[in-house]
């Protein structure tokens, strides 16, 4: 299988889809390269250009066939016909001209639009034409008769794409909505929700995803006019793995604990009790318990071997932050929007002391491996770290400038590791200095992990994951989100893995052999398009990029 591409290098490449590598490349045209179409029996590549031309190369020995001239200014898009015998071009200067490529000559000039065309599109019958332009129209054309048959208008904004469902319906996508129109109607049928179109997909019949804003994603089923997928269905605000990666537990905005089976891949239990959304979770290093802490205040302690509630605590006076359990299960630490860092005993189901000395709210909290000490961060820009034993200040770390967001312990207790929104920093807790500083996220980062073997801190913004090597102290892998939904990591209890969330599900990456793959899929549905689709899908995958310097 091969793809096509046009770049503004003035080159057309063949890329070897099968084997990832491009086949060849064509010295191709004197401007920018706007287009390429292969004709539906793959014999030949039609190219367009900002050199005003359209050229015609043998896909077999990729030697020029025909140079087409005719149009004034660049060329915007090509269409062809199903039986290959004509290609209809669009430019900036409003026409568009139908070639016979049997006779390599001009056919036709159509000469109606006001505005750029940006796409074209001829139904499989061969009868029809729609053109789409910037002047906010698209218009049909009767292509054996050439002329117009008529236009359609009231169009709110330029429409850059068109998909033909059948003979009577098709698609356009503009930058704020997504209609179906009729033609033998000649009207509106159907217009889907004001979101911008990501991406035209599966024979441009059947699913259209979009992205919302910047963090949802949906995918729907165009003849049936629905919803097949949608991220917001699992917005999740916290996700953690048991330590025998047995199951995950996620928080969600509206109100629950879900516990995920990874064994059976499928939702085990859902826990209602809180009265706001969920801020965080965190499990027991025996499995046993679920601790959670949301918008109302409250930390619950959940039992999942008997799926209950085992403990409610309440003391702080603001939406909970961050919480954190000792690896004997005897205190739970939590902070807030109150400025105050809270130690509560499991054991005795009570409030075991209070800890201050932040100025500002807390964002984030987190306790030792040996149990020994808490760090804290927050909103003064600093990271404060305590002793659990003794409950008072050991040592404050001074550096970021601004806000500290997380905060969290290496597995060998040796470095604090913490994040601001643009950066991140180690430190020493033994010699209490900085140990390193990272920056390269370009948006803000939400969450940040580090590797068992206390090697790599991985972090994530909205579209990246960053892995960092704390010995080389650099950026060792980024991953890039390919679908404009919020990259989030979770690292999972085996040595250098980390589960990363999809559109789909949740993929697992291993650091050390650079290899992605989708382990447990959020729905039946997203299941199904994967496995329908693979390669449509798969390109709504992160992209995994290797830093040479690292090596």
């Amino acid at each position: 299988m091969f793809i096509v591409s046009g770049t503004s290098d003035q080159k057309i490449r063949i890329w070897n889809f099968k084997e990832n590598k491009i086949e060849d490349t064509i010295e191709a045209h004197d401007n920018k390269v706007t287009c390429v179409i292969l004709t539906n029996d793959d014999q030949f590549i039609i190219s367009g250009s900002n050199d005003n031309t359209i050229k015609m190369w043998n896909f077999k020995d990729r030697s020029q066939v025909m140079v087409f001239q005719g149009h004034s200014s660049y060329i915007s898009g090509i269409a062809i016909t199903s039986d290959d015998l004509f290609i209809i071009s669009g430019s900036i200067e409003c026409s568009l001209i139908m070639w016979n490529l049997l006779k390599k000559q001009m056919e036709f000039k159509f000469c109606c639009h006001t505005g750029e065309v940006n796409y074209s599109m001829v139904s499989k019958n061969k009868k029809t034409l729609i053109t789409c332009s910037a002047d906010k129209t698209m218009r049909v054309w009767d292509l054996k008769e050439r002329k117009e048959e008529f236009v359609f208008e009231g169009l709110t904004s330029s429409v850059y794409n068109i998909g033909i469902i059948n003979e009577d319906q098709f698609l356009t996508i503009s930058t704020k909505e997504t209609i179906i129109w009729s033609i033998d109607e000649r009207k509106m049928i159907e217009k889907m929700p004001n979101y911008t179109v990501t991406a035209l997909s599966v024979d441009n019949k059947l699913c259209v995803a979009y992205s919302i804003g910047f963090n949802q994603f949906q995918i729907w089923n165009i003849k049936e006019k629905q919803l097949i997928l949608d991220s917001q269905k699992y917005k999740i605000n916290i996700f953690k793995i048991a330590s025998d990666n047995s199951f995950a537990v996620s928080g969600c905005n509206d109100n629950t604990i879900r516990i995920w089976n990874l064994i059976e891949k499928k939702l085990e239990i859902f826990f209602w009790d809180h009265d706001g959304n969920v801020r965080c979770a965190i499990i027991s290093r025996n499995n046993k318990f679920v601790v959670s802490g949301a918008n109302d205040k409250i930390v619950r302690v959940w039992n999942v071997d008997n799926k209950k509630l085992e403990a409610v605590f309440i003391g702080h006076n603001s939406g909970i932050n961050c919480i954190d359990i000792t690896s004997d299960n005897k205190y739970i630490v939590s902070c807030s929007n109150d400025i105050t860092v809270r130690i509560w005993n499991l054991f005795e189901k009570k409030e075991e002391a209070v800890l201050r000395g932040h100025t500002e709210n807390l964002n984030s909290v987190a306790i030792s491996n040996n149990n020994m000490l808490i760090a804290s961060g927050s909103q003064d820009k600093t990271v404060r770290v305590w002793s659990l034993i003794n409950k008072k200040q050991e040592i404050l770390f001074e550096g970021h400038t601004n806000p500290v967001n997380h905060v969290l312990f290496s597995y060998d207790n040796k470095y604090v590791v913490s994040s601001s929104c643009d950066d991140i920093r180690v430190w020493n807790v033994k010699e209490k200095k900085q140990e390193a500083a990272f920056n390269g996220h370009t948006s803000i980062i939400n969450t940040i992990k580090i590797t068992k073997d206390s090697k790599f801190v991985v972090s994530s913004d909205d579209n990246n994951v960053g892995i960092w090597n704390i010995e080389k102290k650099c950026l060792e892998i980024s991953i890039c989100s390919q679908d404009k939904i919020p990259t989030i990591s979770f690292i999972s209890q085996d040595a250098n893995k980390i589960y990363i969330k999809t559109i789909f599900g949740l993929g697992l990456f291993n650091i050390s052999k650079i290899k992605f793959k989708l382990k447990i899929f959020f729905s039946q549905e997203a299941e199904k398009l994967y496995n329908d689709y693979p390669n449509f899908c798969k390109l709504f995958l992160p992209k995994i990029t290797e830093n040479s310097q690292a090596t």
